[in-house]
Protein backbone atom coordinates (compact mmCIF):
# COMPACT_ATOMS: atom_id res chain seq x y z
CA UNK A 1 0.00 0.00 0.00
CA UNK A 2 1.44 3.28 -0.45
CA UNK A 3 0.24 6.68 1.17
CA UNK A 4 0.57 10.13 0.08
CA UNK A 5 -0.07 13.02 2.75
CA UNK A 6 0.85 16.71 0.92
CA UNK A 7 4.05 18.55 2.10
CA UNK A 8 2.79 22.15 1.56
CA UNK A 9 4.31 24.59 3.95
CA UNK A 10 3.56 24.97 6.95
CA UNK A 11 0.33 27.22 8.10
CA UNK A 12 -0.68 26.73 4.45
CA UNK A 13 -4.31 25.06 3.32
CA UNK A 14 -2.76 21.57 2.82
CA UNK A 15 -0.96 21.18 5.98
CA UNK A 16 -3.45 20.18 8.20
CA UNK A 17 -3.25 16.36 7.84
CA UNK A 18 -5.91 13.72 8.26
CA UNK A 19 -7.52 13.52 11.94
CA UNK A 20 -8.02 9.98 12.35
CA UNK A 21 -11.10 8.07 13.53
CA UNK A 22 -11.26 4.17 13.76
CA UNK A 23 -13.40 1.74 14.72
CA UNK A 24 -11.89 -1.75 15.10
CA UNK A 25 -8.24 -2.68 15.79
CA UNK A 26 -8.08 -4.18 12.16
CA UNK A 27 -8.00 -0.58 10.17
CA UNK A 28 -5.75 1.27 12.94
CA UNK A 29 -2.62 0.36 11.26
CA UNK A 30 -4.20 1.99 7.69
CA UNK A 31 -5.03 5.30 9.67
CA UNK A 32 -2.51 5.71 12.18
CA UNK A 33 0.24 4.82 9.82
CA UNK A 34 3.19 3.02 12.13
CA UNK A 35 2.79 2.56 15.54
CA UNK A 36 6.18 4.11 16.17
CA UNK A 37 6.30 6.97 13.62
CA UNK A 38 2.47 6.87 13.04
CA UNK A 39 1.23 7.47 17.17
CA UNK A 40 4.35 8.63 18.42
CA UNK A 41 6.19 11.44 15.54
CA UNK A 42 4.39 12.45 12.95
CA UNK A 43 0.96 13.37 12.23
CA UNK A 44 -0.46 12.19 8.17
CA UNK A 45 1.15 15.40 7.10
CA UNK A 46 3.88 15.61 5.11
CA UNK A 47 4.68 12.08 4.42
CA UNK A 48 4.87 9.42 1.68
CA UNK A 49 4.56 5.78 3.34
CA UNK A 50 5.15 2.42 1.80
CA UNK A 51 3.40 -0.35 3.58
CA UNK A 52 4.43 -3.95 3.15
CA UNK A 53 1.65 -6.51 5.17
CA UNK A 54 1.70 -10.47 5.28
CA UNK A 55 -0.12 -12.93 7.34
CA UNK A 56 -1.26 -16.28 8.05
CA UNK A 57 -4.27 -17.72 9.97
CA UNK A 58 -2.69 -20.54 12.40
CA UNK A 59 -6.26 -21.06 13.54
CA UNK A 60 -9.80 -19.75 11.83
CA UNK A 61 -10.06 -17.18 14.57
CA UNK A 62 -6.14 -15.88 14.57
CA UNK A 63 -4.76 -13.75 12.62
CA UNK A 64 -0.48 -12.91 12.82
CA UNK A 65 0.37 -10.16 10.29
CA UNK A 66 4.06 -8.52 9.94
CA UNK A 67 3.98 -4.64 8.76
CA UNK A 68 6.90 -2.90 6.91
CA UNK A 69 6.85 0.79 6.95
CA UNK A 70 9.48 2.92 4.82
CA UNK A 71 8.24 6.47 6.49
CA UNK A 72 9.09 9.38 4.31
CA UNK A 73 8.91 13.28 4.15
CA UNK A 74 6.93 14.86 1.07
CA UNK A 75 8.82 18.19 2.01
CA UNK A 76 12.11 18.63 3.84
CA UNK A 77 10.53 19.83 6.81
CA UNK A 78 8.58 18.76 9.81
CA UNK A 79 5.58 19.65 10.63
CA UNK A 80 4.41 21.13 14.12
CA UNK A 81 4.11 18.47 16.60
CA UNK A 82 6.76 15.93 15.52
CA UNK A 83 9.65 16.16 17.79
CA UNK A 84 10.91 19.13 15.65
CA UNK A 85 8.36 21.74 17.45
CA UNK A 86 9.32 24.90 15.12
CA UNK A 87 8.29 23.16 11.29
CA UNK A 88 12.47 23.38 10.72
CA UNK A 89 13.81 21.94 7.62
CA UNK A 90 15.95 18.81 7.34
CA UNK A 91 18.25 17.73 4.89
CA UNK A 92 16.82 14.17 3.79
CA UNK A 93 13.11 13.17 3.21
CA UNK A 94 14.11 10.02 4.78
CA UNK A 95 12.43 9.46 8.05
CA UNK A 96 12.35 5.76 9.35
CA UNK A 97 11.97 2.23 8.40
CA UNK A 98 9.53 0.42 11.13
CA UNK A 99 8.59 -3.28 11.67
CA UNK A 100 5.47 -4.46 13.56
CA UNK A 101 4.27 -7.89 14.46
CA UNK A 102 0.82 -8.50 15.10
CA UNK A 103 -1.32 -11.09 16.68
CA UNK A 104 -5.16 -10.68 16.93
CA UNK A 105 -7.30 -13.31 18.09
CA UNK A 106 -10.63 -14.03 18.82
CA UNK A 107 -10.15 -17.00 21.19
CA UNK A 108 -14.03 -17.47 22.51
CA UNK A 109 -16.83 -15.05 21.18
CA UNK A 110 -16.24 -13.58 24.46
CA UNK A 111 -12.63 -12.61 24.78
CA UNK A 112 -10.16 -11.27 21.93
CA UNK A 113 -6.54 -11.02 22.54
CA UNK A 114 -4.33 -8.59 20.67
CA UNK A 115 -0.62 -8.94 21.25
CA UNK A 116 1.82 -6.87 19.28
CA UNK A 117 5.27 -5.66 18.92
CA UNK A 118 7.82 -3.49 16.81
CA UNK A 119 10.85 -1.68 16.14
CA UNK A 120 11.43 1.57 14.51
CA UNK A 121 15.19 2.37 13.04
CA UNK A 122 15.48 6.35 12.29
CA UNK A 123 17.02 7.23 9.04
CA UNK A 124 18.57 10.80 8.09
CA UNK A 125 15.89 13.02 8.88
CA UNK A 126 14.57 11.90 12.06
CA UNK A 127 18.45 11.82 13.82
CA UNK A 128 18.56 15.41 12.52
CA UNK A 129 15.22 16.23 15.07
CA UNK A 130 15.70 13.41 17.19
CA UNK A 131 18.86 11.89 17.13
CA UNK A 132 19.74 8.29 16.78
CA UNK A 133 16.89 7.38 19.22
CA UNK A 134 15.20 4.18 18.11
CA UNK A 135 11.76 3.06 19.10
CA UNK A 136 10.86 -0.47 20.36
CA UNK A 137 7.16 -1.06 21.71
CA UNK A 138 5.28 -4.32 23.34
CA UNK A 139 1.50 -3.84 23.61
CA UNK A 140 -1.48 -6.17 24.25
CA UNK A 141 -5.04 -5.76 24.76
CA UNK A 142 -7.80 -7.84 26.08
CA UNK A 143 -11.28 -7.54 25.55
CA UNK A 144 -14.17 -9.08 27.17
CA UNK A 145 -17.63 -9.27 25.66
CA UNK A 146 -21.21 -9.92 27.62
Amino acid sequence: MYCFFSGDEAGTEGSRGIRSHVSGLYVWPRWVIGEGVGELQLKNVNGRKYIVEAGFSPVETCLVHFLYFKHQLDEKYVPFGAFNPFGLNVDSNNWADEFNLFMDWQVTPNVFWHLGTGYTNPNKAAEECTGRTRCLFGQTWIGFYL
